[in-house]
């Protein structure tokens, strides 16, 4: 790119040739000089943002990924660890803000359960509590699903004690070592007791929860038989304080087929943490159903297959929400394919501010107080032998309490994408949507989905095109078991025709099955040079025809592939020629044809392979034979 002495040297000498001199020939030229400079500077900005990969500026890059449908992440909130003991009754529902200060707010999240071996809740919200029970001894409340269950931080189920503190290892129980337990050992139990028992283990969850105070036995106010351990761990997400901006960073609309597919939040700086909620229309009432809370996804493909809302980040950080796929779930039937009715839907959309712990005043975050609770101490706990460990629940989710706070963790926000990593990532889902597309590739996608049962490299398919309508083609999938006796349940194949479908633009319909096992018996006869040791099992049974062929789609032992056998064969130094070579099928103990297979089967016929082969000496020179 030229400089602006370059310009300058060039219209001096237009000047000069022109016969032109003086203070006004040389404002002009320093004008003109100027502005071809600028215009120059511009268009070579212009050329570099026009590129994902040249494009220094962050809203050039997330534009052009708006283009691509790839959703740039937009960053995670810190989050909050405390450990709790109630002192009333709390209802905290996801997105609750739970606690207020200055500069930001927290928001309730889901809290921390204990379960046994079964998936029965033995320490966590409305489990045990005196206020749920009912006459006959059963729980109010209806229990939870592990539909909820989101496991958000990895925890170890199985705790050893026999280490000194601050090591606690996994440990595998012995076969005859038993889960059972009963309820008055449980009910005397700490949380933190029961987050160390090997019978039980932890887990996060998202979902309203009620929590309810230690209740100290005999005490007459409460009516209770025995001392029951209202502790809880509880986890929210700290957001910052926007004054002025919290109607912006709000959806609240109406939207149907009949306008738009998408809904904008421009808010800037949005972090990834949405609250979203969604309701049918009745079209007769034009009355709104309950909103339920919806999963959002970062990946356009779930949003066509599982009909999530999709979660589009648009320049300086703001969202957009496709719902276009939502309304054949809320209203039971695709409108474009019913022509003259209009279905539609509310949304309702809270957004968070991105922020990071380190704008946050540490004096704040040390203040941190739940009304209606006391925080506490993540203790050390210590053994009936009177071995102290660092407190499991620490160990296990690898956190560390705030600057000796009690009962507080804090996890620095998830980084956002930066102009480092949005061309790399954009450019990944775009390349590996569009391998996905193609057909040819659905075997790869299976293996990779069961490693453990589909043979690599053992797929095959069959496209039958339907000439009426691409979407009633099909395609089958055949795949080898990388053991004969161990094959794909029928939920594994609806588990992936589910998921994967909506990946293939012509067509959903993917039936997935094994293909037909056939025996090829290779009978071969070497004449050799002279006698050897050779192993001919392992250098031509093993090392050519069962490396070669077996369990391999798409193997025809024709003419062509026979004389290619040979002619491996006859590379083998010590062989003279090949006497004989035939091969014989059996299907299951049943004599079959070549033709009969490729007729009846074709690409989804392989091969387990058997050989007999048999060596004998042919010398020209009077040796032995």
């Amino acid at each position: 790119m030229k400089s602006v002495q370059d310009y300058i040297d060039r219209y001096k000498g237009v000047v000069k040739n022109l016969g032109y001199a003086g203070e006004s020939a040389d404002i002009l030229i320093q004008l003109l000089a100027n502005a071809s400079w600028i215009g120059e500077v511009e268009n070579a900005s212009y050329m570099a943002e026009s590129s994902l990969e040249k494009a220094s500026l962050i809203n050039s890059k997330i534009q052009h990924c708006v283009d691509m449908m790839y959703s740039v992440y937009r960053g995670a909130c810190p989050r909050v660890i405390m450990k709790i003991k109630p002192t009333k009754y709390l209802t905290l529902n996801p997105y609750d803000p739970i606690i207020e200060s200055s500069n930001f707010r927290i928001y309730y999240l889901g809290y921390y359960k204990v379960i046994d071996a079964d998936g029965n809740v033995v320490r966590g919200s409305n489990v045990s509590s005196p206020s749920t029970d009912t006459e006959d001894g059963t729980t109010g409340d209806e229990g939870e699903t592990d539909e909820n269950i989101i496991k958000i931080i990895p925890s170890s189920s199985i705790m050893d004690v026999t280490n000194p503190m601050g090591t606690v290892d996994p440990v595998t129980p012995d076969d005859d070592e038993t889960y059972e337990y009963d309820d008055e050992e449980i009910k005397h139990a700490t949380l933190d007791e029961l987050i160390m028992d090997h019978r039980f283990t932890g887990t996060w969850e998202y979902s309203s929860a009620t929590f309810y105070p230690v209740l100290e036995e005999d005490d007459p106010e409460t009516d209770v038989d025995d001392t029951v351990d209202g502790i809880q761990i509880i986890i929210g997400f700290i957001a910052p304080k926007r004054i002025g901006e919290e109607n912006n960073m709000k959806i609240d609309k109406v939207i149907s087929t009949a306008n738009d597919y998408y809904v904008d939040c421009t808010a800037e700086n949005l972090s990834d943490d949405v609250f979203i909620q969604v309701g049918a229309i009745d079209e007769q009432t034009n009355q709104v159903s309950d909103m339920s809370i919806q999963p959002k996804t970062r990946i356009f493909a779930e949003h066509i297959l599982e009909h999530k809302i999709f979660d589009l980040t648009i320049p300086s950080f703001g969202s957009r929400l496709y719902v276009a796929n939502f309304y054949k779930d809320i209203i039971g039937r695709d409108s474009q394919e019913v022509e003259g009715i209009t279905s539609s839907a509310k949304i309702s959309a809270q957004y968070y501010g991105y922020s990071e712990l380190d704008d946050y005043n540490e004096s704040e975050l040390r203040r941190v107080a739940l009304k209606g609770a006391e925080l506490l101490h993540f203790n050390d706990v210590q053994d009936e032998d009177g071995n102290v460990y660092t407190n499991p629940f620490l160990i296990q989710n690898s956190l560390t309490e705030y600057d000796e706070v009690e009962g507080l963790c804090y996890i620095d926000a998830v980084p956002r994408d930066d102009l480092n990593t949005i061309h790399y990532k954009a450019n990944r889902d775009r390349y590996v949507n569009s391998i996905l597309r193609s057909n040819s590739d659905i075997g790869t996608v299976l293996e990779e989905t069961y490693p453990g049962v589909v043979k690599s490299g053992g797929t095959s398919y069959v496209f039958n095109a339907n000439t009426s309508s691409a979407r009633y083609s099909t395609i089958n999938l055949y795949y080898i078991p990388k053991q004969e006796n161990v094959l794909l349940t029928d939920e594994e194949i609806e588990k992936f025709k589910k998921e994967k479908r909506a990946y293939y633009v012509i067509t959903s319909i993917i039936n997935v099955e094994p293909g037909h096992k056939f025996t090829a018996t290779f009978d071969i006869s070497l004449d050799l040079f002279k006698g050897s040791t050779e192993d001919w099992d392992q250098l031509v049974g093993q090392d050519i025809l069962v490396s070669g062929y077996e369990k391999k789609f798409g193997v025809t032992f024709d003419e062509s592939t026979k004389k290619d056998i040979e002619a491996v064969i006859s590379k083998i130094s010590n062989v003279k020629r090949i006497s004989s070579l035939s091969v014989s099928y059996l299907d299951g103990g049943r004599s079959v044809t070549a033709d009969y297979i490729a007729e009846k089967y074709g690409v989804n016929a392989y091969y387990e392979i058997k050989y007999s082969i048999t060596t004998s000496v042919n010398s020209t020179g009077g040796g032995d034979k």
